[in-house]
C-alpha cells in the first residue's frame, strides 16, 4: 500500500474513531483504556524528572493527542496544547478536560506541518511517527516549534506482534536515534517498555478465535492493568513475561540550538 493511501486510511479511521463521542464517556475511556494508559504512563514516567511542577509558564504540545490521556497526567499549571489528525478528537479532548476544570488549547498545523503557536518547552509525539509519510520532516518542524534546549518525547512501537495496515514503517533504536540527530536533537533519555501489549494481542488475535469467556477475561485483565500503577505492572512483567520482547521505544531528545 502506498504512503498516500495509508495516509487516507489513517484519516478515515481516526475520524470515525472519535466522531460524536460524549465528553464524559470520552474521559472515562481515556482513564480505563489499557491501550491509552500503556502509552501515557511510561511517557510521563520518563518525562517527569525533566518537568518542573513549579514552572507555571511551562508550555507543551501533545501532537497526536488522541483520547488526551497523557494530558491528564500533567501538572495543572502546564499550558497545554493538543493536535490530532482528527478534528473530532481535538474537540472531544477539550470538552472532556473541561469537565475536570482543565483547559486545553488547540494547535494549528498547516499542510507543510508548520506548527502554530511556537516556543514550546516540550512536544510529545506518541505512536504517531509510524503513521507519518515523512517522519524526518515532522521532527524538523518540531525543532522549529521548540524553544532553545526544548524537549521532544518520541514513543514508537517496536517488535510488533501483528501487521497494522495504518503503519508506514517500523523502527529500531538506531533508526530513531539517527532521525532525531538529523532533525537537530540530542537524545538525553530513553527506555523500552511494555510486554503486556504483545501478550494480550497474540491471544485476542488468535486466527482460530477464542471462547467468549476467554475474551471477557482478557478485557478484565486490560482494565486491571490500565488502573494499576506502572511500577506494579512492570513487576508482574518481570515475574510472568520476562522472556517476551518490549513493545514500545521511548526517547527524549533535546533541541541542540
Amino acid at each position: 500500500m502506498s504512503k498516500e493511501k495509508i495516509e487516507t486510511v489513517n484519516q478515515k479511521y481516526y475520524n470515525q474513531l472519535y466522531e460524536d463521542k460524549n465528553p464524559l464517556l470520552h474521559l472515562v475511556h481515556s482513564i480505563v483504556s489499557f491501550d491509552q494508559q500503556a502509552k501515557s504512563k511510561p511517557n510521563w514516567h520518563l518525562l517527569r524528572s525533566f518537568v518542573s511542577k513549579d514552572l507555571p509558564s511551562f508550555k507543551m504540545l501533545d501532537y497526536g493527542s488522541g483520547w488526551g490521556t497523557f494530558l491528564l497526567k500533567l501538572p495543572r499549571p502546564t499550558v497545554a496544547y493538543c493536535f490530532d489528525l482528527s478534528h473530532h478528537a481535538m474537540s472531544a479532548v477539550q470538552k472532556a478536560h473541561a469537565l475536570l476544570g482543565r483547559r486545553v488549547e488547540l494547535a494549528e498545523i498547516d499542510q507543510e506541518n508548520n506548527i502554530t503557536p511556537k516556543e514550546f518547552d516540550l512536544i510529545v509525539c506518541s505512536h504517531v511517527l509510524e503513521h507519518v509519510p515523512d517522519d524526518l520532516k515532522l521532527l524538523q518542524k518540531f525543532s522549529q516549534a521548540l524553544k532553545p534546549k526544548g524537549l521532544v518525547l518520541i514513543n514508537v512501537p517496536i517488535n510488533e506482534t501483528w501487521y497494522d495496515p495504518k503503519h508506514i514503517r517500523a523502527y529500531t533504536k538506531p533508526d530513531l536515534h539517527e532521525k532525531l540527530c538529523q532533525a537537530g536533537f540530542k537524545p538525553v533519555a530513553e527506555n523500552q517498555v511494555d510486554k503486556w501489549t504483545g501478550f494480550l494481542l497474540e491471544r485476542e488475535l488468535d486466527p482460530y478465535g477464542i471462547p467468549i469467556v476467554s475474551r471477557i477475561l482478557l478485557r478484565i485483565v486490560r482494565l486491571i492493568l490500565a488502573l494499576t500503577p506502572l511500577q506494579l505492572t512492570q513487576k508482574f512483567e518481570d515475574l510472568f513475561l520476562a522472556h517476551r520482547p518490549f513493545q514500545q521505544l521511548l526517547i527524549i531528545g533535546q533541541k541542540i540550538s
